[in-house]
């Protein structure tokens, strides 16, 4: 069972990679026009949502329902990876499955199952969300693990003889707000009751932010942080506005923390505005800086170019077995490229700022250590892809002469990044590198 677990799993890895690979195809299901203006795109959109033609699942993705064992025959850690695999490949075709935040995978795995073959609109903007609950809290399908519905329901208890009809149901305003004061509460909850003393000092500081392929995160604060706030990736999409609305609540319940512990010690808090000084940079910083983000940016025009080439090489990459390692160059390119710039700009902007204090000395070979990883990391991925992808040879080793050009001049203004030692992560290692 397991080798055909891992086999299903690649299966559904390569459909998720040819949706990515080729979001024209999505272009079928609901007619975008890109040369339209704003407002009648819009409409477009409106319209086919509520008036499309609906697809069965299995057809437009390419999996059949039958290919999914029965929820007794798989173990707990093989439930938990195909419901990760089958809800990105949902969100790959924008389908997006409502179901409660700490819901168990056996029954994520058991819903996702019985609605593969369900009829959907599909969307090439914008998102369908798969309803499983109508929100009648007697007859909720999760019980133990949904308490919106309840709470719902004890908050807007009215009588029928007393009111109008059009005022029975709350608007969509009074469910956001009652949505996000109990996300509110149960940060407030979260944040008190973990204590950093039970993991390793620092070792998210340094890292890469790459999570899934981390050893770490059983002794990271941050990571067991963020697993309470959002539980199974709930919400941590950051090209999604609840992403943003969650980093806000937490940051409003943070400050009201540390207000709330200020006045307890008879201080308060009183901020004044100030303008941020922009730092004044040298002709090499503001070189390394800009080639950095020409890197970043060409990466997405790169693969949007070649998205033909690559829909192509998908079938031969299968064929050859080889589907898992491509999908993990392209994986680690799209990962690392938006790490270089950034990590750049915050060691250089510590670096025009002289390191005024130590903290920022040495959280400056820290970021740029950061980024010299995330750059050899990047070229590797490009070494690898270029034995795939033999057609773009000229591009790649133009790539790569670019991301050792970044490389070297990272290395000229930060001499000392090599030798910093990232907790955890560096720690009684001959070579600190990794």
């Amino acid at each position: 069972m397991q080798r055909y677990i891992e086999q299903l799993l690649e299966d559904i890895q390569n459909a998720t990679l040819r949706s990515y690979q080729n979001p024209g195809n999505k272009k079928n299901y609901s007619q975008f026009e890109p040369d339209a203006d704003l407002a009648s795109n819009h409409i477009k959109h409106a319209e086919q949502f509520l008036y499309g033609k609906k697809q069965c699942i299995s057809e437009v993705i390419g999996i059949e329902k039958k290919l999914f064992p029965a929820p007794e025959q798989l173990t707990q850690n093989q439930t938990k990876l195909l419901v990760i695999a089958m809800e990105s490949l949902w969100n790959a075709y924008n389908l997006f499955a409502d179901l409660p935040d700490n819901l168990p995978s056996d029954i994520r795995y058991h819903l996702l199952r019985e609605n593969w073959e369900s009829p959907q609109i599909f969307l090439s903007h914008g998102e369908n969300h798969i309803e499983f609950c109508d929100y009648n809290w007697e007859k909720c399908p999760f019980p133990k693990y949904c308490q919106v519905c309840k709470e719902f329901h004890n908050e807007h208890e009215i009588s029928l003889n007393d009111h109008n009809i059009e005022n029975i149901l709350p608007t969509q305003e009074e469910i956001h707000e009652f949505v996000r004061s109990e996300r509110k509460k149960n940060i407030e909850q979260i944040i008190t009751s973990m204590s950093e003393k039970d993991y390793l000092e620092g070792v998210f500081n340094y890292c890469d932010r790459w999570c899934e392929r981390c050893s770490f995160t059983d002794k990271c604060f941050l990571y067991a942080q963020e697993e309470l706030l959002f539980p199974d990736g709930a919400d941590s999409d950051i090209r999604d506005d609840d992403f943003w609305e969650t980093i806000a609540d937490i940051q409003d319940v943070t400050f009201s923390l540390i207000e709330k512990e200020a006045n307890q010690l008879g201080n308060t808090m009183e901020f004044e505005e100030e303008s941020p000084q922009e730092p004044d940079y040298n002709s090499q910083q503001i070189e390394l800086i800009n080639l950095s983000k020409q890197y970043s940016e060409s990466i997405p025009r790169w693969f949007e170019k070649n998205d033909e080439l690559f829909q192509h090489k998908s079938v031969e990459w299968e064929l050859a077995e080889v589907g898992l390692n491509a999908l993990d160059c392209i994986q680690t390119i799209h990962w690392y490229h938006s790490i270089i710039p950034t990590r750049t700009e915050w060691s250089i902007r510590n670096q025009a700022s002289n390191a005024d204090t130590v903290y920022e000395g040495i959280d400056m070979n820290g970021s740029s250590k950061v980024c010299i990883i995330a750059i050899e990391n990047s070229m590797q991925a490009w070494v690898d892809l270029l034995n795939l992808l033999h057609e773009c040879e000229d591009e790649i080793l133009e790539i790569l002469n670019t991301l050792s050009d970044i490389l070297k001049k990272t290395e000229r203004l930060f001499p000392d990044a090599r030798a910093f030692v990232r907790p955890g992560f560096d720690e009684n290692q001959e070579d600190s590198i990794s």
